[in-house]
C-alpha cells in the first residue's frame, strides 16, 4: 500500500521514485520457494488489483 509492504521478509522492498506514479517490487536472493502470485492493490473505488505470477527456477 503506497510504499508500505505487508511482509516481515527483509528481502522484499517496494521501489518508488519521487513524483512517479509507478511502483516496483524487489525480492532479493530469490529461491524457488518464492514462486507465487504477487499482488498489488490500489484502494480506489472500485479497487484496482494487479497480479503477477513469478516462477523461480533453481540451478541444477
Amino acid at each position: 500500500m503506497g510504499r508500505y509492504k505487508y511482509t516481515s521478509d527483509e528481502r522484499v522492498a517496494v521501489l518508488h521514485e519521487m513524483g512517479s506514479s509507478n511502483y516496483g517490487l524487489r525480492v532479493s536472493h530469490l529461491q524457488p520457494e518464492d514462486s507465487a502470485i504477487y499482488e498489488c492493490r490500489v484502494n480506489t473505488e472500485p479497487q484496482q488489483v494487479a497480479k503477477v505470477k513469478l516462477v523461480v527456477i533453481g540451478e541444477n
